[in-house]
C-alpha cells in the first residue's frame, strides 16, 4: 500500500530509521525491491539516512544491491560513512557505476559537505578508480579541490598517494 506520494510503508521506516518497523514489514513478506518516487527503493533510503541495522536487514532479505534510480544513483552513491560502504561492497555494489552526471560513489563522497576520510578509504580499498571523470570531466580529486581549499587536507594527501590526479 503507498500513499499519495507512492511511499510505502517500508519507505517510510528506513527514511525514518525505525528498525524494528523495517523487521516486522520483511518478515510479513513486504516488497523489499519496491520503488517508490523516482524509483528509489528502501535499500536506498537507509543508505541516505545512515541505518546499517536496515541496510543489513534490507540485504539479508535479497534486495538488489545495485538498483539505480532515475538519477541512475545507487544504494552505494547515497551511503556516507564507511561502515555503510563495507556493507554494500560485501554484498556485490559497483564501486565504479556512475550516475546520470557521471559520478561515482567517490565523487559523491568527496564533494560531501563534511568528506569522510574512512569512507573515502573503503571506497578506494574497494577498488574505486581514483581517476575516475565525470561529465564534467572532473576526477574526484578535482572535486575535493573545489570544495575544500587546503593542498595539506588529509583527504587529498590519501588520494595523491593512491595515484589521483589533478
Amino acid at each position: 500500500m503507498k500513499d499519495e506520494s507512492k511511499i510505502t510503508a517500508i519507505h517510510n521506516a528506513a527514511i525514518l530509521c525505525q528498525f524494528e518497523a523495517v523487521k516486522i514489514l520483511t518478515e510479513f513478506g513486504a516488497n523489499v525491491n519496491i520503488m517508490g518516487p523516482d524509483k528509489i527503493t528502501p535499500l536506498m533510503d537507509a543508505a541516505r539516512n545512515g541505518s546499517q541495522e536496515i541496510l543489513q536487514n534490507l540485504l539479508e532479505k535479497g534486495v538488489d544491491v545495485n538498483h539505480q534510480d532515475l538519477r541512475k544513483s545507487s544504494a552505494l552513491h547515497e551511503a556516507e560513512t564507511a561502515g555503510m560502504i563495507d556493507i554494500l561492497v560485501k554484498r556485490g555494489a559497483k564501486v565504479n557505476a556512475v550516475d546520470v552526471d557521471g559520478n561515482t560513489a567517490l565523487h559523491r563522497r568527496v564533494n560531501a559537505r563534511e568528506p569522510n576520510l574512512l569512507a573515502i578509504k573503503k571506497l578506494v580499498e574497494a577498488g574505486a578508480d581514483v581517476n575516475a571523470k565525470d561529465d564534467s570531466g572532473c576526477t574526484p580529486l578535482m572535486r575535493l579541490s573545489s570544495v575544500k581549499e587546503s593542498s595539506v587536507n588529509p583527504i587529498t594527501i590519501y588520494l595523491r598517494s593512491k595515484g589521483a590526479r589533478s
